[in-house]
């Protein structure tokens, strides 16, 4: 199995690698920045990964009803002075402010039935204690706002509610991008963490020289599958309606199959060091999730836990290795995306009325167009299900089918209508 070329690499046997003299003068010849085309050995990168701290403490803070936004380094604790008490599920834990303890026992109960059924699903184990901060905060300016912390030892997720009286369907309702984010970055964390199988190998850099092992399609498409696994859960487990206030469950990777077919194999190549636009990004993670949905559907849920579960048997795989074990179980991930087509869908939504799904505009020789969309169509339907995420749109016509009827209803002005999606002619 033959390791890709790499931006900076050195010509040593592999035995001489690990020799202390050798090993030094490669690492000086690299932080140098001479540049040497060769292979670099897998197994450094190995090497490097155990001996490292398993997981880097990182921050990061979401706002929830507005364009998400991610503020590293700001985040808010809980400490003896401000706990009022503490609520326990399994293996979830919520530390909660004065007036908040019956919400915080659903909350844990909630999260630890969400937990078992998503890394159930995926053959996954949660090696992270959790510890939820559930917190009152009156001068919020959100209804909720939301946070998480994740180290080697524990994942924080933080919840910031500015009022006590809310329930549980309130809270999920008004923090429905919490939900995906919260599970998203728990899977990829445990997949970067050395310390707990299955691993991936990471790129990683020494001052300005890169070292890929084009793992990011695995880590961020089977992260984005299981986010998707709980926030379909928690949909289904809770009586409520979505708060379309809750922009960043609507925005959670909206278009999975038309940017699948957009980016195809290139896929394979995304890595954490590309000098991409945010949009570039977003495409391809798009598109990671779009290729964990086609495997799903054509070789189902369980292929996705059985590769899970084979990949917890190899330390550190590279890209093509987690792709040969894919082609080892009969999934030929290239040969799959070059036969998937998928259209456009064309429409995009207004960020200025969150309250409304409301059309901003819809591209010509589209999808959107073809259903008779207009600017300001409020969605309130798609084929009678109720329109929470933009989603839905491709989700709908991947699993109904693009030759079968589609049906949305809309609100145009005062009226409610029906538009009718045809089969191509």
């Amino acid at each position: 199995m033959g390791s890709r070329r790499l931006l900076v690499t050195m010509t040593l046997r592999l035995e001489d690698l690990f020799n202390a003299r050798t090993f030094t003068l490669s690492v000086l010849l690299m932080l140098s920045g001479l540049n040497f085309s060769c292979t670099f050995p897998r197994e450094f990168a190995q090497r490097y990964l155990r001996n490292k701290a398993p997981l880097r403490k990182f921050n990061f803070s979401y706002v929830s009803c507005s364009e998400p936004q991610v503020e590293k380094g700001s985040i808010s604790h809980l400490n003896e002075d401000t706990t009022a008490g503490r609520a326990r599920s399994g293996e979830i834990e919520v530390v909660f402010t004065e007036g908040l303890n019956a919400l915080a026992q659903d909350l844990a109960e909630l999260l630890n039935e969400t937990l078992e059924h998503t890394f159930g699903q995926l053959g996954l184990d949660s090696p992270f204690p959790w510890e939820v901060h559930l917190i009152e905060d009156p001068d919020c300016k959100e209804s909720v706002k939301f946070e998480f912390e994740m180290s080697e030892e524990i994942y924080r997720p933080i919840l910031i509610v500015n009022d006590s009286q809310q329930n549980l369907n309130h809270l999920m309702g008004e923090s429905g991008g919490w939900i995906y984010i919260v599970f998203h970055e728990l899977i990829e964390g445990i997949l970067l963490a050395s310390k707990y199988p299955p691993t991936a190998l990471a790129d990683f850099g020494y001052g300005d020289r890169r070292f890929l092992f084009y793992t990011r399609w695995f880590r961020d498409g089977l992260a984005n599958f299981g986010a998707l696994i709980a926030d379909r859960y928690i949909t289904d487990k809770t009586s409520h309606d979505w708060s379309p206030r809750a922009y960043g469950r609507f925005r959670s990777h909206p278009t999975p199959f038309s940017t699948l077919t957009q980016v195809e194999t290139d896929l394979f190549d995304w890595h954490q060091y590309d000098d991409f636009s945010p949009e570039e990004n977003r495409l391809h993670y798009n598109a990671a999730l779009g290729l964990f949905l086609l495997i799903e559907k054509h070789h189902g849920r369980d292929a996705i836990k059985g590769i899970v579960l084979k990949l917890s048997e190899l330390e550190f795989p590279a890209g093509d290795e987690i792709e040969s074990l894919f082609a080892e179980n009969g999934i030929h991930l290239r040969s799959l995306i070059r036969k998937f087509k998928f259209p456009q869908v064309g429409i995009e939504f207004q960020t200025t009325t969150l309250e409304k799904m409301k059309v901003e505009s819809v591209k010509k020789d589209s999808i959107g167009n073809r259903w008779g969309l207009r600017p300001q169509d409020e969605i309130k339907e798609i084929n009678g299900k109720p329109f929470r995420t933009r989603r839905q749109l491709e989700e709908e016509l991947y699993y109904n089918g693009i030759t079968k009827e589609n049906i949305l209803r809309v609100k145009r002005g005062p009226k409610e209508i029906q538009l009718q999606l045809l089969p191509s002619p």
